[in-house]
């Protein structure tokens, strides 16, 4: 089975034409696109830690919003954290206590394990457990703000997003995830 052109001089596919300009289009527009979300990231971060820094050396720190995201944090985290912590100890023993016997080693298995935990465990469940719980939730929080409108109010109103919701929630989640990272340590010793 041919398939005959309509009019003269057009492709005898024309969707596989389509498709080929929009793939051409996206490789020229995705680089730029790509360094205008990373320039942004970079604009925010400087902001943010330029808006931090001052308010904490004058005093005017939003210590009421950080102690709401921090306790807000950990109450998402610690949970989770603990359903994923007690299984992850628990192979790591398994694994090092097998390597342990294999190289006639069994006496040095329960400080390979602690090693283990501290070193990759702890902070593989804590930068999962951040990224996934925490950060969804202030991700949401933020971008139901910005949908509502409630970002822009507050810049009419001359209150700064960046010191008034940003920076707290920044410093809440360093906090926590420190926190968070010992708490899994204790929890992988335990088990």
């Amino acid at each position: 089975m041919t398939v005959e052109p309509s009019v003269a001089g057009d492709a005898p596919y024309p969707a596989t034409r389509a498709v080929g300009r929009w793939a051409r289009g996206y490789l020229d527009r995705h680089p730029t696109a790509a360094l205008r979300t990373m320039g942004g990231q970079c604009v925010l971060a400087v902001r943010t830690f330029g808006c931090l820094f001052s308010d904490l050396a004058r005093g005017r720190f939003p210590f009421t919003e950080f102690v709401e995201q921090a306790t807000f944090m950990a109450r998402t985290a610690v949970v989770p954290t603990l359903f994923v912590a007690v299984p992850l100890s628990v192979t790591l023993a398994i694994q090092f206590s097998l390597l342990a016997g294999q190289l006639g080693a069994t006496s040095l298995a329960g400080a390979a394990n602690g090693l283990a935990v501290i070193r990759q465990g702890a902070p593989l469940v804590a930068a999962v457990m951040m990224a996934a719980a925490v950060g969804s939730a202030t991700g949401a929080d933020l971008g139901s703000r910005e949908i509502r409108e409630e970002t822009a109010a507050m810049e009419v109103m001359g209150v700064s997003v960046i010191r008034r919701l940003v920076a707290p929630r920044l410093v809440a989640s360093v906090l926590i995830a420190i926190a968070l990272t010992g708490f899994t340590c204790f929890v992988g010793f335990m088990a």
